[in-house]
């Protein structure tokens, strides 16, 4: 997704309308007032923690475009034969709309 990264004020917000309940109606499956709804949305209350697992489950059936939990994770290890310290440069490439490409360049320090 392009741009800046959605709030969670606004991922409730965009959620609950996906689902085309009011307030009310979401409020319901939380089993808190029409009011806290209102203000997790306008970002002046943070949902409690009991209400996150339920919230996640939310975003990843009404919000799969959004979810920001699908993450591949790809580790390496790279064991450098220097007792000097290095300089490693990173980049960041995208390849197409679901892949990047992670590159590292290693440098001795001139010494």
């Amino acid at each position: 997704m392009a741009g800046a990264p959605i709030s969670l004020a606004e991922k409730i917000l965009l959620a609950r309308r996906r689902l085309g309940e009011e307030q009310r109606v979401f409020a319901a499956r939380f089993s808190v007032k029409k009011g806290a709804v209102g203000q997790w949305e306008s970002g002046i209350m943070q949902p409690k923690p009991e209400h996150h697992t339920q919230l996640a489950q939310i975003f990843r059936d009404v919000l799969p475009d959004l979810d920001e939990e699908r993450f591949e994770s790809v580790i390496y290890q790279l064991f450098l034969p220097f007792d000097e310290p290095v300089k490693m440069d990173f980049r960041i490439s995208p390849h197409s709309e679901d892949r990047v490409g992670f590159a590292v360049q290693v440098k001795r320090k001139a010494g």
